[in-house]
């Protein structure tokens, strides 16, 4: 699916970013407390897996988060991982 056709949701009635892609909705769960937003689980279907969607949705979540100037937690270890490598 191109790049522009993966709009990234953010689902607060869910407490979740979202991307909707053939059906399937990859999602990265969240808290907020004030001004520091806790990033929990994140979930990539199975039929969705092996595309790199993880990833995009990392990076997506990570930049509007930083766009709305929140301090960042994190508990999700793919989010974690993801992070460390972008790192490098």
């Amino acid at each position: 699916m191109p790049e522009q056709e993966r709009e990234l949701i953010n689902n607060q009635d869910a407490g979740r970013y979202e991307f909707y892609i053939d059906g399937s909705t990859p999602f990265v769960e969240y808290n907020i407390k004030g001004d520091t937003i806790f990033l929990m689980h994140t979930e990539v279907p199975d039929e969705l897996e092996g595309q790199g969607i993880g990833s995009k949705l990392a990076k997506a979540v990570l930049e509007d988060i930083r766009t709305k100037g929140l301090n960042i937690k994190v508990g999700c270890p793919f989010i974690s991982h993801y992070m460390q490598k972008s790192k490098q």
